[in-house]
Parts: C-alpha cells; structure tokens; sequence
C-alpha cells in the first residue's frame, strides 16, 4: 500500500487529472511461500528481470509445478 502511494504522488506531479495506483500480489497455486512473486513479479532474489528473464522464470516454474498442462494463479 506505502509503494502504491508513494507511486502516485510521484506520478500525480506530472499530469493535470486524477491518478490512482493499484498494489496486487500474484500467488501462484502449489509454489510455496518462498517462490511466490506476490508484489516482486519482475524481481527473483534481488535481481530484476527484462521481459525475456521474467517469461523464461515463470515458465519454468510453470512446468516444473504444472497439473495437467495448467497452473493456477490469481491477483489478490
């Protein structure tokens, strides 16, 4: 919530119309609680990922934990 803030005031600075932010966390089902990305999606102990990075990650785990070809995840 303190990041989602402090995102719009510093974005709020810059135009002339209301700005809100929101601050979601991805779970993962059946990855346990250190794996999972919640607000860190583009990071993965410490470093941050570029697009390719983070698509080879996360399809990674997604096979490696998969059920039937699928996983499931959801924003909270």
């Amino acid at each position: 919530m303190e990041n989602a803030i402090i995102r719009v005031c510093f974005y709020a600075k810059f135009v002339d119309i209301p700005i809100s932010a929101m601050y979601d966390n991805l779970y993962i089902d059946d990855i346990s609680l250190e794996k999972q990305p919640r607000v860190y999606v583009r990071k993965v102990n410490v470093k941050s990922l570029s697009d390719e990075e983070m698509i080879e990650y996360y399809s990674h785990l997604v096979y490696v934990y998969e059920k039937n070809g699928m996983i499931a995840c959801r924003w909270i």
